[in-house]
């Protein structure tokens, strides 16, 4: 891997293992939501859900807004998302407070996905084992955040707990503004290689730049 790539990769790696860690935290939190709340594990259980459905959902528009605004600005805007929704869960009271914390977490995290993969598309020469490092990520995410959130809530209250595991979201989302690279690399240097061959024809798939032309192209993909 080149400068760049290593670049990509790093700062990709650190936002799919922080979605993953925040994501696989919150089943962790919801053992003690439920001895704590007098409400029903179905109440619960709806409150959680509309988080992971926002995360989910969000993709779609996600995707638009990486296409029009750059991969850096939508991963870095998912970080700093990340980390506020879980210094909301903590702030924020009783089960109202966890619904709203965790609809800005869904809608923050549903981003990165569309971003992250579109940042190793475009820009990392390597791409294969790029998408391998950002896979590992993945995995350290899901194994480290309910690990992670089982040992701090040994230590400290639940409210206190999710306050510190929005910390790392914050320090990746600094590095995110500061490193260096180039997101269209990859596609540049595809473009060179592919401008002596224009003998056959333009196969371009029309660009998506508003709500209707969104919808028409879902439907086409979904049908």
């Amino acid at each position: 891997m080149n400068a760049n790539d290593r670049a990509i990769t790093g700062f990709a790696m650190a936002g799919h293992a922080m979605v993953h860690t925040y994501e696989l935290a919150v089943p962790i939190l919801l053992t003690v939501w439920l001895v704590e709340f007098s409400v029903t594990s179905a109440t619960l259980g709806t409150v959680v859900a509309v988080g992971y459905g926002l995360f989910g959902v969000g993709a779609l528009p996600g995707g638009v807004l990486v296409d029009r605004f750059g991969s850096r600005r939508l991963i870095v805007a998912c970080l700093f998302g990340m980390g506020s929704a879980f210094i909301l869960l903590g702030l924020l009271p009783g089960v109202a407070g966890i619904a709203v914390a965790l609809a800005v977490w869904g809608l923050a995290a549903s981003v990165y996905h569309p971003a992250g993969l579109t940042l190793i598309s475009k820009g990392a020469e390597e791409r294969g084992a790029a998408f391998a490092y950002h896979g590992m990520a993945a995995n350290v995410g899901i194994a480290g955040g309910p690990f992670l959130t089982a040992l701090l809530l040994v230590i400290v209250e639940w409210e206190f707990a999710v306050v510190l595991l929005a910390i790392p979201a914050f320090v990746a989302g600094v590095v995110g503004l500061t490193v260096e690279f180039d997101e269209t690399a990859a596609v540049k240097s595809d473009e060179a290689e592919d401008s002596s061959d224009d003998s056959d024809g333009d196969a371009t798939s029309p660009d998506v730049d508003s709500l209707t032309e969104f919808v028409a192209a879902s439907r086409g993909l979904f049908t």
